[in-house]
């Protein structure tokens, strides 16, 4: 429990930190909606949920209350993330009971139930964040083939597994994510519990397997085969805690690669071994015992999918859609990595290696495979030297992801601890996709920016290495990180105050309004001044917002009846923005050279 206790006390500390208010009575942005940012920003790290955008509302269907606190959906169209967020403000631990959570997944499923109804849309502003929600919904519910809730608390819950709900033909998987789960996340780099798989008992004896890999090698192989019908049952009872430690996300059963896989299981499952790649999976350890035929494999533990999850889940749902699908004839290769050492950090390395180059069926994170890329290593080691005008604290590029958390666990006791949180804050940690936004929004891209994080990470590093193939390598300096930061302070601070202004679409306002910022002004900009301030001036806020305000309306009357977060990921939308007229500077900006 003294666990918990200090990552809560961190947690209320980090909400405290990104809300960044300009006055201490400024209640805005609301702690919740900070939370709910934290929490899913973890999911999505750790790959529970896809790229999140965020919400606060909370209203009213006929008399009943309704709430929604984010979504989360896929590229394809087919999977829904929905989350709803109980936040408490106390110091002290608190619980969540069963009925407060039966209380939530009603509001929830009224949001869903008007979205897909169409009552909704006329009782929601069309300039809320809301509404274009459930716009998708109403039109893309039909579509989607997975929908998942997730209770977003920083309480303490009974615990138990996910639970499965049907609501209008469709399987609602709910997931409580608690304090504990957030703790672990934080601290563990793991989304849950550790799966542990006792074949025995899954297939009424042990499963034949052999070894392949020498006394001396770093990890123990195993090769065996799983059957359609084990999978679909493992699949059923864990569901996305089997791929936690995988980099990709089910792309649905209209992708190709899965299209595939539900065709060979419908029309020749007896080849299904002969056409698929089959499954990679780690363990933490693994039972063998003697059979008759050889090798058995009583059991595994901590048993996470890192190749081949695509595989899995089209299978449970082309089962799940189609009842009458037998999975008898189907049988799976499966290798079975147990790293000898049982270090985290070795093992996650290998996790890494594996999700890259077992196969290539469809295309990871480009941010998850870009860690050792040169100018990341090179920025790294140069924002590690470079103090804040202070003289004592500093921003922190994080290169690998949960490096920050690692650097922390290596302090030794609680007030060293306690001294680098206070000298390198987590509100001042950078990821490489905050790089990777910021200096696009700075280079007059928001369009691209507004594609969402990973897809403008790879706009990013293409330029990036098209720059170098032309120009040979340029190593970031310490100027260079400088002007980083700058532009982090600009955006985050910028972004603060949108959120306060405009009750949507405050993302692509943002990433738009500095953009056309530094279209007419960049090469006036004086970043160094914001370095050494870590602030932007009064004056230059103003002008900001005044900015912000114009664009905004650039970007409604553009759209013409468009959703605006859609238009804006067009080149068009950015034309349009480049074209329109601003007012002019209406203060001496001290940032801005004469």
């Amino acid at each position: 429990m003294d666990e918990l206790q200090e990552f809560l006390q961190e947690l209320q500390a980090e909400i405290n930190a990104r809300r960044l208010t300009p006055t201490p009575d400024d209640t805005y942005p609301y702690p919740e909606v900070v939370f709910t940012e934290i929490a899913a920003g973890l999911m999505y790290e750790h790959d529970l949920t896809g790229e999140p955008e965020i919400l606060n509302f909370c209203g009213r269907l006929g008399n009943a209350p309704v709430q929604i606190s984010g979504y989360s959906r896929d590229e394809e169209g087919t999977r829904l993330d929905l989350y709803i967020t109980r936040y408490l403000p106390e110091d002290a631990i608190q619980k969540i009971s069963e009925t407060d959570i039966n209380n939530m997944t009603k509001q929830y499923q009224r949001f869903l139930q008007g979205s897909v109804s169409g009552k909704l849309l006329s009782r929601i502003p069309d300039v809320e964040d809301a509404w274009n929600l459930a716009n998708i919904i109403h039109y893309g519910y039909h579509e989607f083939e997975q929908i998942r809730i997730f209770v977003l608390t920083n309480a303490l819950s009974a615990g138990g597994p996910s639970r499965h709900r049907t609501f209008a033909d469709k399987l609602l998987n709910l997931e409580v994510v608690d304090l504990r789960r957030l703790c672990r996340m934080s601290r563990e780099g793991r989304t849950a519990e550790p799966v542990n798989v006792d074949f025995k008992a899954l297939c009424g004896a042990p499963l034949p397997c052999i070894s392949c890999s020498g006394e001396d090698s770093g990890y123990q192989c195993l090769l065996t085969s799983f059957s359609g019908d084990m999978l679909y049952q493992l699949y059923a009872q864990y569901d996305a805690r089997l791929l936690e430690a995988n980099v990709r996300s089910f792309l649905s059963a209209t992708g190709k690669v899965n299209k595939g896989i539900r065709d060979t299981l419908k029309n020749a499952p007896g080849m299904f071994m002969a056409y698929n790649n089959g499954i990679v999976i780690i363990a933490g350890e693994c039972g063998l015992c003697r059979m008759d035929s050889g090798q058995g494999l009583l059991y595994l533990k901590d048993f996470q999918i890192v190749n081949g999850g695509q595989t899995t889940a089209s299978i449970f749902f082309a089962r799940r859609k189609e009842k009458e699908l037998s999975l008898d004839r189907v049988h799976i290769a499966t290798k079975i990595i147990v790293p000898r050492h049982g270090q985290d950090t070795a093992r996650d390395d290998l996790i890494a290696d594996i999700s890259r180059f077992a196969n290539s069926q469809n295309t990871v994170k480009v941010s998850d495979l870009s860690a050792n890329n040169k100018y990341h290593v090179d920025l790294e080691k140069v924002a590690g030297t470079v103090y804040i005008p202070d003289g004592s604290g500093r921003w922190f590029y994080e290169r690998a992801s949960g490096s920050y958390r690692t650097m922390l666990a290596l302090q030794k006791g609680a007030a060293q601890q306690r001294a680098v949180k206070a000298a390198i804050p987590s509100s001042r940690r950078l990821t490489k996709t905050d790089v990777a936004k910021f200096l696009n929004t700075w280079g007059q891209m928001p369009h691209t920016v507004s594609l969402g994080t990973q897809k403008n990470f790879t706009a990013f590093m293409t330029a990036l290495a098209e720059k170098e193939s032309r120009e040979g390598y340029t190593a970031p300096t310490v100027q260079t990180w400088k002007e980083i930061v700058a532009l982090a302070i600009l955006c985050k601070q910028l972004s603060t105050a949108v959120r306060k202004q405009f009750s949507a679409f405050q993302a692509n306002i943002t990433t738009y309004t500095i953009a056309s910022f530094a279209r007419d002004y960049g090469h006036r900009m004086n970043l160094m001044k914001i370095w050494n301030s870590q602030r932007l001036s009064g004056p230059l806020m103003a002008q900001l917002l005044i900015r912000a305000g114009e664009v905004k309306k650039v970007l409604e009357a553009s759209s013409r009846g468009r959703m605006i977060s859609e238009w804006a990921k067009k080149e068009d939308c950015w034309n349009a923005v480049r074209k329109a007229t601003f007012s002019s500077l209406c203060v001496d900006v001290p940032e801005l050279q004469q």
